[in-house]
């Protein structure tokens, strides 16, 4: 008897063309001294992340916001598994269950009520943290595109995952969907404006309750390049690679699976 061809399930060949796509980028990305690992499935991702830091016997965790961290549980297997004296764990995007900065926690449900002058005082605290993530012994992040040439590159506000990801952190683990996988850096960056971008946007607006409406790539569903006061578009960061001493510096994580914006 002939099995039934289901032709609504294309999950085999989806597999086959990441497999393919990896066999490049192990190449493209190991030519430029980047670690490239490619994941299956994205409850392998955390056990990964975990057994790293055992490895290593690194101290200092730190995080970056990211999507698809929080797809791949990373955020509570790391806390529970090195939650105790022996590390610490920075992560400056913790949050209420209700989407706001912890620092925020006092306040009522939804939108933050506080003068500016206490909003930006409780913000320097995030901040700070921020730039303490900058010294860890490990950084966990996401990133917006990476491309078959062997780049990763990412958008950020602030910068601090951007410029966490260059220099700074002992080691670097950045966490990518096939989604994410582009052919060049046009591509990237197109993908990064017109896609990720309004998408963390709308993200913060549904999820954090930060204003992002005003943005016109938010309104109009692609970027117009703006210099809104609120726009996030500020830092543009591509890395094409480590220089020898820092070879084992940067992992990338590629996972079979949509994951993040």
């Amino acid at each position: 008897m002939i099995d039934k061809i289901d032709e609504r399930n294309l999950a085999q060949e989806r597999h086959t063309h990441f497999l393919h796509q990896c066999t490049l980028m192990e190449k493209t990305f190991g030519a430029r001294r980047i670690n490239f690992h490619p994941v299956t499935d994205k409850h392998d991702v955390a056990p990964f992340i975990t057994s790293f830091i055992h490895q290593r016997n690194l101290r200092t965790i730190a995080f970056s916001d990211s999507v698809s961290l929080h797809e791949c549980d990373v955020y509570r297997q790391v806390a529970e598994q090195f939650g105790g004296p022996d590390h610490r764990i920075i992560n400056p995007f913790e949050r209420t269950p209700d989407g706001k900065y912890k620092i925020f926690e006092d306040q009522p449900t939804g939108k933050l009520d506080l003068p500016r002058d206490e909003y930006y005082r409780r913000m320097g605290t995030v901040v700070e943290a921020m730039r303490q993530t900058l010294l860890s012994d490990v950084l966990i992040i996401g990133a917006n595109a990476i491309t078959l040439k062997g780049e990763i590159v990412s958008i950020d506000g602030s910068g601090n995952r951007v410029a966490g990801m260059m220099f700074g952190p002992k080691h670097v683990i950045i966490v990518v969907g096939a989604n994410k996988i582009c052919l060049d850096l046009d591509e990237a960056l197109k993908r990064i404006r017109n896609v990720a971008a309004p998408l963390n946007y709308i993200r913060h607006i549904n999820k954090h309750h930060n204003r992002y409406d005003e943005l016109p790539c938010v309104q109009k569903g692609k970027c117009f390049d703006c210099v809104h006061p609120r726009s996030a578009c500020r830092k543009i960061a591509i890395m094409r690679g480590e220089v020898e001493f820092n070879a084992d510096r940067t992992h990338l994580l590629v996972v079979n699976d949509n994951l993040g914006l």
